[in-house]
């Protein structure tokens, strides 16, 4: 045996491992910042105070990642640290993984989820919400007005039980009369005609078929207002007691009937259209 190879016997496992740091020139600063082993940590490695080391697992993985970066065989030196320390080879047949390593490895059981519970409900919402209005716009279907013609139907005014029924021919001959452009003279010998029997209720049943679509203001017999919209295709009814009033937008294109007489759409006026009965039945 060489004496090189007695020297090392006779070292301590510290003080050779020292004298393996100091042949390489290196000093403990670089030894710390190459393997992030502590100051305190690596001092006690190299004078062998075990007290001040820290748990006998710790310190298996701190003498292997020196016997790695001295190029020493990670082996032989924990070998020498059991024996030193008079640890048995059953005692740990798992080589342990370095504090560095470890702390790694389990460091992402403590992150936390960056999306919430709360977080991930809203956006759902959100997302139904987006979904809902973008059906509604494809479909040209106002929800609102849906619901309102459930809640409030419609036909607000209904037409009041007639105590004659000669009244209603007589109401519709009054209108026939204005819509043919009959003259006032004709008109009062027409009635001349009628039994004169006094119409208890005057009905005027008004339907339009639209072309396209926009809004409309009613407002009917004691003032009841209702804006309503109105799609393309669609056809609505309104049948009143006393009296009934069209605003609709000079766009409106459609069809417009008076009970079952088709009439032209009243002309634009103010960029409006307004049809107001009885009034325009007398001009």
């Amino acid at each position: 045996m060489s004496d090189k190879a007695t020297q090392e016997e006779t070292l301590s496992l510290g003080a050779f491992l020292r004298d393996q740091r100091e042949q390489k020139g290196v000093s403990i600063e670089a030894v710390i910042e190459a393997t992030k082993i502590s100051k305190p940590v690596l001092e006690a490695i190299e004078n062998d105070n075990f007290p001040r080391m820290p748990a006998e697992a710790f310190c298996r993985g701190f003498y292997t990642i020196y016997a790695n970066f001295l190029e020493l065989d990670p082996k032989e030196i924990i070998a020498r640290y059991k024996q030193v320390r008079g640890i048995a080879e059953s005692a740990s047949a798992k080589q342990p993984i370095p504090p560095v390593i470890k702390s790694q490895k389990f460091s992402t059981y403590a992150e936390v989820s960056p999306v919430s519970p709360v977080g991930g409900t809203t956006v759902l919402i959100t997302g139904c919400l987006l979904l809902f209005a973008g059906i509604c716009w494809y479909l040209n279907w106002n929800p609102v007005d849906f619901f309102s013609s459930i809640i409030m139907p419609q036909q607000t005014a209904t037409v009041s039980a007639v105590s004659n029924e000669s009244s209603e021919p007589f109401a519709q001959e009054i209108v026939s009369t204005a819509l043919s452009g009959t003259t006032a003279t004709e008109t009062e010998k027409s009635i001349e005609k009628q039994p004169q029997k006094t119409p208890a209720v005057t009905l005027y049943n008004l339907q339009v078929t639209f072309q396209n679509s926009g809004t409309l203001k009613v407002t009917m017999d004691d003032g009841f207002v209702l804006d309503k919209h109105f799609s393309a295709g669609e056809t609505l009814q309104w049948e009143v007691t006393k009296k009934i009033l069209l605003d609709m937008p000079e766009t409106a294109r459609g069809k417009l009937s008076l009970n079952g007489i088709e009439i032209p759409l009243p002309a634009a006026e103010n960029g409006r259209r307004k049809l107001s009965l009885p009034e325009d039945l007398l001009d």
